[in-house]
Protein backbone atom coordinates (compact mmCIF):
# COMPACT_ATOMS: atom_id res chain seq x y z
CA UNK A 1 0.00 0.00 0.00
CA UNK A 2 2.26 2.84 -0.95
CA UNK A 3 0.26 5.18 -3.09
CA UNK A 4 -2.24 5.88 -0.13
CA UNK A 5 -1.94 9.25 0.88
CA UNK A 6 -3.13 11.96 3.13
CA UNK A 7 -6.92 12.71 2.20
CA UNK A 8 -7.60 9.24 0.28
CA UNK A 9 -10.03 6.11 1.39
CA UNK A 10 -8.78 3.23 2.67
CA UNK A 11 -11.24 0.02 3.33
CA UNK A 12 -11.36 -1.38 6.89
CA UNK A 13 -12.41 -4.63 7.07
CA UNK A 14 -14.94 -6.03 10.09
CA UNK A 15 -13.58 -7.13 13.55
CA UNK A 16 -10.44 -4.64 12.59
CA UNK A 17 -9.64 -1.96 15.84
CA UNK A 18 -9.38 1.25 15.90
CA UNK A 19 -7.51 2.78 18.38
CA UNK A 20 -6.34 6.40 19.82
CA UNK A 21 -3.03 6.82 21.99
CA UNK A 22 -2.35 8.74 25.33
CA UNK A 23 -1.35 11.95 24.77
CA UNK A 24 1.02 12.03 27.85
CA UNK A 25 2.41 8.11 27.35
CA UNK A 26 2.50 7.92 23.32
CA UNK A 27 2.67 4.17 23.54
CA UNK A 28 0.19 3.51 25.85
CA UNK A 29 -3.67 2.64 24.31
CA UNK A 30 -6.25 5.21 25.56
CA UNK A 31 -9.03 4.02 23.97
CA UNK A 32 -10.10 1.50 21.10
CA UNK A 33 -13.23 0.41 19.08
CA UNK A 34 -13.66 -2.77 17.14
CA UNK A 35 -15.74 -2.29 13.81
CA UNK A 36 -18.95 -4.64 13.44
CA UNK A 37 -19.17 -4.10 9.87
CA UNK A 38 -16.46 -2.97 6.87
CA UNK A 39 -15.85 0.73 6.41
CA UNK A 40 -14.29 3.06 3.66
CA UNK A 41 -12.73 5.99 6.12
CA UNK A 42 -10.49 9.01 4.90
CA UNK A 43 -6.81 8.87 5.65
CA UNK A 44 -6.01 12.05 7.45
CA UNK A 45 -2.03 11.35 8.48
CA UNK A 46 -0.16 8.53 7.78
CA UNK A 47 2.33 7.34 10.05
CA UNK A 48 5.33 4.69 10.03
CA UNK A 49 3.33 1.44 10.61
CA UNK A 50 -0.40 2.64 10.99
CA UNK A 51 -2.78 5.35 9.43
CA UNK A 52 -4.80 8.08 11.44
CA UNK A 53 -8.61 7.79 9.99
CA UNK A 54 -11.86 9.76 10.22
CA UNK A 55 -14.61 7.85 12.28
CA UNK A 56 -16.91 8.76 14.85
CA UNK A 57 -16.18 12.90 14.93
CA UNK A 58 -12.71 12.14 15.96
CA UNK A 59 -9.30 10.50 15.14
CA UNK A 60 -8.55 6.81 15.13
CA UNK A 61 -5.12 4.75 14.28
CA UNK A 62 -5.56 1.91 12.91
CA UNK A 63 -2.32 -0.51 11.47
CA UNK A 64 -1.38 -0.29 8.08
CA UNK A 65 -1.27 -4.42 7.64
CA UNK A 66 -4.92 -4.89 8.30
CA UNK A 67 -6.17 -2.01 5.29
CA UNK A 68 -6.60 -1.99 1.96
CA UNK A 69 -6.37 0.71 -0.79
CA UNK A 70 -9.72 1.96 -2.35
Amino acid sequence: MNSVNSGDLIYIPSEVTLYRLDPAIKSSISDFIRLKKPKNLLVTSINEKTYEVYFNNGKWLVDKNKVYEV
